[in-house]
């Protein structure tokens, strides 16, 4: 038989930790569905944020002694891991640093590191490019750097290139953590000129679009292949993978679009199913996808012209504004 005092106690006891509950939700947890993003502003220039995924609870992740110990920390690429407990960036001085969401246990991963690092979805691997000298087949943009993707370690060992024809930037892992998908750079036609000589008359000379393509790199043998490709001067941010490993997200930039203000397209892994998701006034930029798939984390240009973050449903409508001050970029949502 259950006594009329007991129950009494579990009920406080209940009542108790509600209420706890409450008091520590009042600003995202490091495990707790939530968006990290860039805030600028001309007081204090660029410094990284984290909100709920409705926008509540914003506040600056990276204090001011850690931008002071570590170059450059603020403008820097920053990863947030996929379970929301660990960051990761590159600095300017191109070295890999790793550190909790509690702002514990910061390391200096690899001096001479990876640029736009990518946490694995176990958050024991990192991905990230690096630039290498060019092999001499190498027709590409010989204004760019090339640039290849390494793999290594959380703790900065076993690092390994996998190696492609083309260079390589913006890498992203697939959730089962076996591939990675990134931009790559390939040929660029030569020149075509016009004219007689002497050339320094009347020549004009144009370069034909860089071909730029979406590549999928198996993790475990190097295995790379193109998934698609264009010639007519798109460009693109970086390629996001859904939680389902069904679609890839990226922000596109046609020639009759700003770089400000590119739109969002989504492909399958194998290249087929390309469409555009959005026609947004104010574009849409640097996706990054719910836990549930079921939404993608954007930046938008409003208005006044201000960036801001926000969610939009996967099959493009239903856009929410979750910021509403300064400017905000580059969201990132945990998993």
């Amino acid at each position: 038989m259950v006594r009329i005092a007991d129950t009494v106690s579990v009920a406080r006891v209940l009542v108790v930790s509600f209420v706890v509950a409450g008091l520590f939700g009042a600003v995202p947890s490091a495990s707790a569905d939530k968006i990290l993003f860039k805030r600028l502003s001309r007081a204090t220039g660029e410094q990284a944020w984290v909100m709920r995924s409705d926008g509540s609870g914003a506040h600056r992740v990276l204090n001011g002694s850690l931008a002071r110990r570590v170059p450059n920390i603020e403008t820097a690429p920053i990863d947030l891991s996929l379970d929301g407990r660990r960051l990761a960036w590159g600095d300017n001085n191109d070295n890999l640093w790793t550190e909790t969401f509690t702002r514990r246990n910061r390391r200096l991963v690899s001096r001479n590191g990876v640029a736009s690092p990518r946490w694995s979805p176990s958050a024991k691997q990192i991905a990230g490019t690096r630039g290498v000298k060019p092999p001499a087949s190498w027709q590409g943009d010989q204004s760019g750097q090339f640039a290849q993707i390494f793999v290594l370690r959380a703790d900065g060992s076993r690092r390994r290139r996998l190696s492609t024809p083309v260079s390589m930037f913006s890498p992203d892992w697939s959730p089962d953590g076996r591939r990675i998908v990134a931009l790559g750079t390939g040929r660029q036609l030569p020149e075509t000129c016009t004219g007689t000589p002497p050339f320094y008359l009347d020549r004009e000379c144009t370069f034909p679009p860089v071909h730029r393509s979406l590549w999928v790199v198996e993790v475990a043998s190097g295995a790379a292949r193109e998934i698609v490709g264009f010639d007519d001067g798109s460009n693109f941010g970086r390629p996001v993978w859904s939680p389902d490993g069904q679609t890839i997200a990226i922000d596109r930039y046609l020639r009759t679009d700003t770089e400000e203000k590119g739109q969002l397209w989504t492909v399958n892994p194998d290249g087929g199913g390309l469409r555009q998701l959005t026609q947004l006034a104010g574009g849409a930029a640097s996706p990054s996808w719910s836990p549930s798939g079921r939404r993608i984390a954007i930046s938008t240009r409003m208005p006044h012209e201000y960036s801001n973050i926000a969610t939009i449903r996967a099959d493009g409508s239903g856009l929410r504004i979750l910021t509403h001050s300064r400017a905000n970029l580059k969201p990132d949502w945990s998993r």
